[in-house]
């Protein structure tokens, strides 16, 4: 999947704690970025406050929703 203008494309990352894994709402690794190519394979965090467009794992995030990064 690929990114379009200033959006982000980002696969959910599992948590994994003790035998619990579970998702994190607003975390996940960026499969593409076409605006900051630098954040492509690294983990962000996003403004969980809003809708999202979702495919399965994926999610298309606005650019200016990143708020940090690993």
């Amino acid at each position: 999947m690929k990114a379009v203008g200033k959006w982000v494309i980002v696969e959910k990352v599992n948590e994994k704690s003790g035998a619990i894994i579970s998702k994190v709402d607003n975390k996940g690794v960026v499969v593409d970025c076409r605006c900051d190519k630098n954040l492509r394979d690294k983990i962000v965090y996003f403004n969980e406050r809003k809708d999202y467009v979702r495919v399965n794992d994926f999610i298309a995030v606005h650019y200016d929703d990143i708020l940090a990064v690993e």
